[in-house]
């Protein structure tokens, strides 16, 4: 009953459209399986918290080559990483709160931001 109520909870809050938002822009980047692919998906399916999704998605995106985001995302990438990570935006500000909200905004703005290799 406890975890019936729990999962509600979690629905509610929007876990699972961030997870499929992150798991989206997981698979969009990704062609096959580069070995960290498996390990990824399963600790975006094991978050239970937003602090946890968010350093998920914010370690993907650590991972992404540069070549392979758009200008306007690197532009505002501090920013991006800050909100997602609950990271102040200047000193003695407080830390703003991660929710699922902000995890899946953010997911669907790396998504965005994602370009096709360029073939050289």
């Amino acid at each position: 009953r406890a975890r019936k109520a729990r999962t509600a909870a979690l629905e509610a809050a929007g876990l699972p459209a961030a997870a499929r938002a992150l798991l989206e822009v997981d698979r969009a980047l990704l062609a096959g399986d580069d070995g960290q692919d498996r390990r990824r998906r399963d600790r975006i399916e094991r978050a239970t918290t937003p602090r946890q999704l968010g350093r998920a998605l914010a370690d993907f995106e650590a991972g992404v080559r540069v070549d392979r985001l758009s200008p306007a995302f690197l532009a505002t990438r501090a920013a991006w990483r800050g909100e997602l990570l609950g990271e102040p935006p200047r000193r003695r500000a407080a830390p703003p709160r991660v929710t699922y909200a902000t995890v899946l905004k953010r997911a669907l703005e790396l998504r965005r931001a994602l370009a096709a290799p360029v073939d050289r």
